[in-house]
């Protein structure tokens, strides 16, 4: 039930707050947008330093390990992946920075096992690619069109506004 108002004076105050409730709301409504800017500017930063740091770009040289010489004098280019997963999915990331197209998980495997991937796990190795791919896609690190995975060069709008 709602109070009847008994004279204008009522009617003036009413308006009066209500006026002030809408600049109020419309004040919030700009300072929400204002935050969202400031995040987003500030993720295409972070992308940027991130970019450009020397340990998180690593040069197509330092991208494959050096490698202990063998007994016979030939290098070895074999990395155990069976300790740390974080040096498993690094080694991926190695893999499709140089392909700007993206690579499907099979021809990710293939790779590894060419570039001397020591594998032993209890998991089949393309099983593993797989999963873990798509972890990578599901945390952000890597993106995926089409079936192949890669690593955007540049944020799209999505990645500033999320």
């Amino acid at each position: 039930m709602s109070k009847p108002h008994n004279s204008a004076l009522d009617d003036m105050a009413a308006a009066y707050l209500n006026a002030d409730v809408e600049a109020t709301r419309q004040q919030i409504a700009s300072i929400t947008k204002e935050i969202l800017k400031l995040e987003a500017n500030r993720r295409a930063l972070e992308y940027k330093v991130n970019r450009l740091s020397p340990d998180s770009n690593p040069s197509p040289a330092s991208a494959v390990p050096k490698a202990p010489l063998r007994s016979n004098g030939e290098a070895t280019t074999v990395v155990d992946t069976t300790s740390a997963s974080a040096g498993f999915r690094e080694n991926i990331r190695n893999l499709l920075r140089g392909t700007p197209k993206g690579m499907k998980p099979i021809d990710v495997t293939k790779k590894l096992v060419a570039n001397g991937l020591n594998y032993n796990g209890k998991t089949d190795l393309n099983v593993r690619v797989a999963n873990d791919l798509n972890k990578m896609f599901r945390s952000g690190s890597i993106k995926r069109r089409a079936g192949h995975y890669y690593i955007a060069l540049e944020p799209t709008n999505a990645d500033l506004l999320a």
